[in-house]
């Protein structure tokens, strides 16, 4: 058989075979170098999976988004390109005809909504996932040419491509959607912390009622910036905000902060950013309960980034001036300035669109004199105005002063006629409306802000109103009637036309070149405002600053101790708040300061001077009937001072004269409250170091009462005595007075016994105590179930087991006992000076030990008669004997109140234990009699054996009470052995 020629070449035919592989392998290489993922000029540039507020689409969505990017030289038609989010499904979505220049990118929002329309925005017909996905890019033929596989994404953070290199993936904290990259991004999606900056957050404030006011004459939050380095650092393109996971929120302008200078930001939600305004706004505000604050670089970088958790009204929280890595609060907040004064680480005008035609029109937070209520009261009150043409039935409508809960009050059946006016009382009386009589809420308006909301009963805000702080006799309001905006008046006008002087807002309050303090020579002081169509009267006398006060034309030059109050007036404006300051000037002083400012006519004037008699006196001691005798209040303010000169607490409080028959001495004591009229309802420090307590309604500041011409220790120390039982007592904290710059001498400051101290110091509700006095006269809730069970203890007999411990279950008996143990022991004659509390509804009476200044004179005194005695005990022998005499029938309780008087007498009144504290508290104070006695009249020889009487006292009661004791209950001298441990 003949073979052709190839076939007759096996080498030649292998040749071709090699040849013809080489060939094909050429071009698939060829094919797939310029078609497959790694060298196509279209790529996934960019990819967002959880768009918070970073984009929006034409719908005003946020959607995710996928950004293309033509890296080549030449364009390229989009048509016939996918895109999925599964890379077994990659034609999932098809591109439309797209034209995409070299160099340019493409934005397609993946938000399911499929839309190829090429003249409007692209869609996708599939979402991303936040907690991981994948986004496919391939062509008609099924080549995929570009994938990108995310994990969890954070919100409106990115991931992208690095700026300068195509193959390394960055997360970006500064998004560019249709943009180039960002030149910053970072492997780790943690936020990363910025590095060698020198601005950070120094202090804040979430809940401001009484702190700094805006030019608007708001109480904003605010934010205070510092610049902690020695350049100045300008902050354009920084960045605050309360979210995590969108700090661009709001943007420094063009401003330099300088270094060592502060920057102070009102996170008031009004966004102003002019840099030449009075103040800096952020657009948001913040959330003294729950939220974050974050302060960013331009790049995203976190500087800081601080949780805010249940902070307190009117409380700061900022770093510490001597370790700023901690952080502290501040009763007394600097915003602007250095953080000097004393922290603490742990705590115990809107209209909207209506169809009613209904408008807060009017409100007033202190009524003084302008309208009473049918009780003769002068209570706050609120205005509506129907601008309609027709009547509105207001029946379940909501009125609040808490935006969080519209329906605080709810009005019944009232009909607001057209073009009329209601007045609303908010008293707190909670009253439905009488014929011819206005309705009452029940709640009061803050005269340091309040925002008031008027709701429709299908929950539709109707109106609000942002008061503003309120001035006594001021009411804030629209103009003209109805209207957007808040103006403030002088004139208040409730049920009527609103009045045409309209005042925009408060005057800027002045801001002293030097803190108050301590000097130890004199000093000059100036007096400033920003701006200067402003004046400042100042005052020297405690005296708040009026028109009629001194103008300030320049320096004030301080030589001794003074106290300065100025305040800011400006033509078509409300005086501003005043600034208050004490200089204390080469004052020695060892102890913690109270500064008081007030009036002096509201000390010594005749008719309303609270420390003088008046002319209603008795002539003889106490004077009853003297101006002293009276409940009159007076408006302060108080700045306490710690032992080394810090600032601790600087605020707007109330003040009476306190006490019994010491009203009549010429050194006098004071109760301070604190409530919504002066701007806080609670006084927010930590006065008493031994307490974790940081909240009062009141304090007292205390002289000691009959003890201030003794040893002005006796009622302390004999409480402090008590630290290792069970009673309650009053904390306290000896300090030295000042009242408008002139020493009043040393004081103790005191806890108030009231429903507060209760509620504060056993974490219960105050609105749920009895709390009563002497026989049973009330102090807060009621008297009856204490009366039954006295009834009950006097009219059955104790000895019987049923009737005694149905009487423990009502009262705590061995809290009984050792409040009666210590009275007995302390030789208190004042024993009818008594108080005593339950929790309602099952709980059990207990004693406190208060007002021990006739303690510890008679040491032979037989107190323990004295307590038990059928007439009676205490003065006039005015409180009933009955429990503790009968309940000492009981065997069970007699016995158990031997064996606690036995150990009492042998560990809580040891006489070395007792005269330790007696020593400490003397000496505490010792440096400061000189001075105090000077002020008041006294020796040092008689205190010092005014001191020496309690030590003796303190040796020899222990052997008197046993002995009375023994007399009392008949008891052997074996059962007497208890006793006498102590002296061996």
């Amino acid at each position: 058989m003949l073979r052709s020629k190839e076939e007759s070449s096996p080498k030649k035919i292998h040749f071709l075979h090699v040849l013809a592989l080489a060939i094909l392998l050429v071009v698939i290489v060829a094919f797939f170098s310029s078609n497959t993922f790694g060298s196509h000029s279209l790529v996934i540039n960019e990819v967002m999976a959880s768009n918070r507020n970073i984009i929006a689409d034409e719908d005003g969505d946020y959607p995710d988004w996928i950004e293309l990017y033509n890296s080549g030289s030449s364009t390229l038609n989009l048509e016939g390109f996918y895109l999925s989010d599964e890379p077994a499904n990659p034609q999932k979505w098809q591109l439309p005809e797209v034209i995409l220049e070299a160099g340019d990118y493409l934005l397609i929002f993946a938000s399911g909504k499929d839309r190829t329309d090429p003249e409007g925005k692209l869609h996708t017909n599939f979402r991303l996932s936040a907690d991981g996905d994948d986004v496919v890019l391939s062509t008609a033929d099924v080549r995929i040419i570009d994938s990108v596989e995310t994990e969890y994404l954070p919100s409106n953070i990115s991931y992208g491509r690095a700026a300068d290199s195509r193959e390394t993936w960055h997360y970006f904290f500064d998004p560019t959607p249709g943009k180039q990259n960002s030149d910053i991004g970072f492997k780790d999606k943690e936020r990363p912390q910025a590095e060698n900056e020198t601005v950070y957050i120094n202090e804040f404030m979430s809940s401001n009622r009484t702190s700094i006011m805006d030019e608007d004459g708001d109480r904003p939050d605010w934010v205070e910036i510092h610049n902690f380095g020695e350049e100045a650092v300008n902050l354009k393109d920084y960045s605050l905000s309360d979210k995590e996971d969108n700090r661009y929120k709001w943007r420094f302008p063009d401003v330099t902060i300088e270094a060592g200078e502060y920057l102070l930001i009102f996170a008031s939600g009004k966004n102003r950013y002019d840099p030449d305004g009075p103040f800096l706004h952020t657009g948001f505000r913040l959330n003294d309960t729950d939220d974050t604050l974050v302060f960013s670089t331009p790049n995203g970088k976190t500087i800081d980034e601080i949780k805010i958790r249940d902070q307190i009204t009117d409380v700061s929280f900022g770093r510490d001036k001597n370790d700023k890595d901690s952080w502290v609060y501040f009763p007394a907040p600097t915003p602007g300035f250095e953080n000097y004064t004393q922290g603490f680480e742990e705590l115990s005008g809107e209209t909207l669109p209506t169809t009613y035609n209904l408008h807060i029109n009017e409100a007033m937070a202190m009524n003084t004199d302008t309208l009473a209520d049918e009780d003769g009261e002068y209570e706050d009150w609120i205005e509506l105005y129907n601008s309609g043409d027709e009547a509105v039935n207001l029946y379940g409508f909501g009125l609040s002063d808490k935006v969080d809960d519209p329906f605080r009050w709810e009005f019944p059946e009232i009909i607001i006629e057209p073009e009329s006016y209601l007045l609303v009382f908010a008293s707190g009386k909670d009253r439905n409306p009488q014929p011819g009589l206005s309705p009452h809420t029940n709640f009061r308006i803050s005269r340091s802000g309040e925002t008031l909301v008027l709701t429709a009963p299908t929950g539709q805000t109707i109106d609000k109103l942002a008061t503003g702080s309120l001035a006594a006799g001021i009411s804030v309001g629209r103009h003209p009637d109805g209207l957007e905006g808040r103006f403030f008046f002088t004139e208040p006008s409730p049920g009527s036309t609103n009045s045409k002087n309209a005042l925009r807002g408060y005057a800027q309050s002045p801001v002293f070149s030097h803190r108050g303090g301590f000097y130890d020579d004199g000093l000059t002081l100036k007096i400033s405002v920003a701006d200067p169509q402003t004046t400042i009267r100042y005052t020297t006398d405690g005296k708040e600053p009026d028109e009629d006060s001194p103008l300030y034309s320049g320096p004030v030059e301080i030589d001794e101790t003074t106290v300065i109050r100025a305040r800011g007036f400006a033509e078509g404006k409300l005086p501003g708040d005043t600034a208050n300051d004490t200089f204390f000037v080469d004052e020695t002083i060892h102890l913690p300061v109270v500064s008081v400012m007030m009036d002096p006519k509201d000390l010594w004037d005749p008719h309303v001077g609270i420390y003088v008699r008046g002319y209603n006196a008795d002539p003889e001691f106490p004077y009853m009937g003297a101006n002293f005798w009276q409940r009159w209040e007076k408006d302060i303010h108080l700045q306490f001072f710690e032992p080394d000169g810090i600032l601790g607490l600087s605020q707007d409080l109330g003040i009476r004269i306190a006490g019994q028959f010491s009203r009549g001495m010429d050194m006098k004591s004071f109760n301070v409250f604190a409530r919504n009229r002066y701007g806080s309802d609670t006084i927010e420090y930590p006065f008493f170091p031994k307490k974790e307590l940081t909240t009062q309604k009141a304090i007292t500041l205390r002289t000691s009462g009959q003890d201030a011409v003794y040893t002005k220790i006796r009622d302390i120390m004999m409480t402090s005595l008590l630290d290792t039982t069970d009673l309650d007592y009053q904390a306290f904290r000896q300090s030295v007075l000042f009242i408008n710059g002139e020493y009043w001498g040393i004081y103790n400051i005191r806890e108030r016994i009231n429903a507060n101290f209760i509620g504060y110091n056993h974490n219960v509700n105050p609105d749920n105590v009895d709390l009563l006095q002497g026989n049973s006269i009330i102090r807060a809730g009621d008297n009856e179930d204490y009366l039954a069970m006295r009834d009950y203890v006097d009219r059955n007999d104790m000895r019987k087991d049923e009737h005694y411990a149905y009487v423990s279950s009502l009262m705590d008996m061995e809290n009984f006992m050792d409040y009666w143990i210590a009275q007995i022991y302390f030789a208190n004659q004042d024993s009818a000076n008594i108080r005593f509390w339950r929790e309602q509804n099952g709980g059990k009476w207990r004693w406190i030990v208060f007002d021990l200044d006739w303690g510890f004179f008679n040491v032979n005194h037989n107190t323990l008669a004295f307590v038990t005695h059928p007439d009676g005990t205490g003065a006039g022998r005015n409180l009933s004997t009955v429990l503790l005499r009968n309940l000492l029938k009981n065997d069970e309780f007699r016995e158990e109140f031997i064996r606690r008087f036995a150990y009492h007498l042998n560990h809580t009144f040891v006489p070395e234990r007792v005269i330790g504290v007696i020593d400490e508290l003397a000496a505490n104070i010792e440096p400061e009699m000189p001075r105090n006695l000077e002020r008041w009249g006294g020796s040092m020889n008689n205190w010092h054996n005014q001191v020496q009487q309690l030590r003796d006292f303190a040796k020899g009661r222990p052997a008197v009470v046993a002995r009375h004791v023994q007399r009392k209950f008949n008891l052997s001298n074996d059962e007497m052995e208890a006793f006498d441990a102590w002296s061996r």
